[in-house]
């Protein structure tokens, strides 16, 4: 899985979380591809909840701002916030 550009949401601290969570699901498919220890496998899916929980939480406080509820109604350019 690659994370491309047109993935972006506009938020650079949202945006390189999911490049983080695509790297985080990729290190767990290759360590599930190379039959690696049931501890490693495990230390990748728990730090992957907590990416996705992270991502989660800055997605609501960030969907507070104001303009960020104009933005998703119109599907316009996400704006700098």
């Amino acid at each position: 899985m690659e994370w491309s550009k047109d993935m972006a949401v506009g938020i650079e601290t949202i945006d390189e979380q999911h490049r983080e969570l695509f790297k985080r699901i990729n290190d767990l498919l290759r360590a599930i591809k190379e039959h690696r220890c049931k501890s490693e496998i495990d230390g990748t899916i728990n730090s992957l909840t907590t990416t996705r929980d992270s991502i989660s939480t800055r997605k609501r406080i960030a969907c507070r701002r104001p303009g960020i509820m104009a933005w998703r109604i119109t599907g316009s350019t996400m704006p700098n916030i």
